[in-house]
């Protein structure tokens, strides 16, 4: 069973991501804020992470700088889940790494396709 992190801050969306995620087949293992995070990814590599960009004590861009400077995490698919719509940070997350950017509100449609082109295991609803 393919393994995905979520690392959200704002508990609605990260138990509505959960609950998807597990009905699609998903292990799931969450965490509230990039640090606890960090901890998650090297106590179970996951096969994907969703990260939110706005968090308390580390955000989505310091997250993912520490993921592709650690050879054990380096490949692991990334994708920001964010509400900022702004350009400008779209395009440093791509720029620092990220395989995907989500925008908030997303349809679960839109969260199946990115999920798809990334998980071998294909999600199915």
């Amino acid at each position: 069973m393919k393994r995905i992190l979520i690392i959200e801050d704002n508990t609605d969306i990260r138990e509505n991501l959960e609950e998807y995620l597990m009905l699609c087949h998903f292990e799931v293992i969450i965490a509230q804020d990039g640090e606890e995070g960090l901890v998650k990814i090297q106590e179970d590599l996951p096969h994907l992470i969703l990260c939110d960009i706005a968090m308390p004590k580390m955000d989505g861009f310091q997250v993912l700088q520490q993921i592709r400077s650690d050879d054990r995490t380096v490949d692991i698919p990334f994708v920001f889940i964010t509400s900022s719509a702004q350009k400008k940070d779209m395009e440093k997350g791509m720029s620092v790494g990220a395989n995907a950017y989500l925008t908030k509100p997303f349809q679960m449609q839109e969260l199946t396709n990115v999920i798809n082109q990334f998980v071998k295991e294909k999600v199915t609803q």
